[in-house]
């Protein structure tokens, strides 16, 4: 038997009314099956049974009583009473405690007292199951900036009772001196972090009964960076940095831009490009190739020499640039000629998997020797 029983008292299952002169209905039973439960309907049912003269009757009509459960001597009390003609009765108890049902039942005509009979259930204990409330919290950003304002929303808690929940907020990442900001019935508080932060927060919300519940979600806030010239986050020595605040995911459209140089200044600094892409961690890869081209037997033939191959460089969005210069073979075949083509492949690769890859084609000129 659950926890929250519905307790019926000896005389609850059966009770008899001494038989009545001229009565169509001298005698009605009440019994019960299963648990009151408080605000769950069909929790517990009564049903009751009307006889005359031991013979049970049909289509007789049953007044259900919850409060004021006494024995009325006229039948037109029964108004504002649940009636049907059924002889089941479902009731939901609102409140927990001691409660009791009444059934009058009449078969004939409802103003002559001697066609009805009535019974009432022992003492009836209601009480609630309550299996505590579900803390539920969501940020409006996991990863901040100090000064940066951040909403702390527990409005998607929920409790298996009625009733308003409370909510204390873990603000500062220590539940060991509790859950400090008492929000009262406000599911949503907001607080502005002026240091560098990296814990777990948390809500506690608590039911009319006292039983609660909690979750935390992780918070990472940290200093905004200094922008390079490029608007890229470096360090004081000019080094690219990655903030916490980066995400991974999709990659979302790529841009590749390079600057026009000469032939020479490729082989003393190399050629600059540059990416953009959205806000994620990625991986950017050029490789540069001198093309060039022959008429062999009337037809024209493309030779791809490498000058600079790909190398894998972390950026963070809106990107950043990097130069190769050429080394070797191709520097050589490029001091030779009047102006070179220039193929640039290109690849960006997010840690989710997103890739993206393009060709462009450069004419340098040879620029001053």
């Amino acid at each position: 038997m659950p926890a929250r029983s519905l307790l019926l008292g000896a005389a609850a299952a059966l009770l008899l009314v001494p038989s009545l002169a001229h009565a169509n209905v001298d005698t009605v039973t009440l019994s019960q099956n299963g648990d009151a439960v408080v605000d769950q309907p069909n929790a517990a049912t009564f049903t009751a049974n009307a006889f005359s003269q031991g013979t049970g009757v049909s289509g007789a009509t049953f007044y259900y009583f919850t409060t004021d459960c006494t024995d009325p001597s006229d039948p037109a009390q029964y108004a504002g009473s649940v009636a049907q003609v059924a002889s089941t009765y479902n009731p939901t108890f609102t409140t927990p405690g001691i409660h009791h049902v009444c059934v009058a039942v009449y078969n004939g005509n409802p103003s002559d007292p001697n066609t009805s009979a009535f019974d009432r259930s022992g003492d009836i204990q209601v009480t609630e199951v309550d299996p505590g409330p579900t803390a539920k919290l969501v940020l409006s950003a996991t990863q901040a900036t100090t000064g940066q304002s951040i909403t702390f929303d527990a409005s998607g808690s929920t409790s298996a009772v009625p009733g308003g929940l409370t909510y204390h907020f873990d603000v500062d990442g220590d539940t060991s001196n509790g859950y400090e900001v008492d929000n009262g019935t406000n599911p949503v508080v907001a607080h502005v972090y002026a240091n560098n932060f990296n814990q777990a927060v948390g809500v506690q919300v608590t039911d009319r009964d006292g039983k609660s519940s909690s979750a935390s979600v992780q918070l990472t806030v940290s200093t905004p960076p200094v922008l390079g010239p490029q608007g890229v986050p470096v360090d004081a020595n000019g080094k690219v940095l990655l903030p916490p605040s980066i995400s991974d995911g999709p990659l979302g459209v790529v841009t590749f831009t390079y600057d026009k140089t000469t032939i020479q200044q490729f082989l003393t600094s190399g050629m600059q490009v540059h990416f953009q892409w959205g806000a994620v961690n990625a991986k950017a890869a050029v490789s540069y190739s001198l093309v060039t081209s022959k008429k062999v037997k009337g037809k024209t033939k493309k030779t791809k020499l490498l000058i600079a191959a790909p190398k894998d460089t972390v950026f963070y969005s809106p990107g950043s640039g990097f130069s190769r210069e050429a080394k070797g073979k191709a520097a050589t075949a490029l001091r030779k000629l009047k102006k070179a083509t220039i193929e640039l492949d290109w690849t960006v690769t997010s840690k989710q998997g997103d890739k993206k890859t393009g060709t462009v084609t450069v004419v340098i000129p040879q620029g001053q020797r």
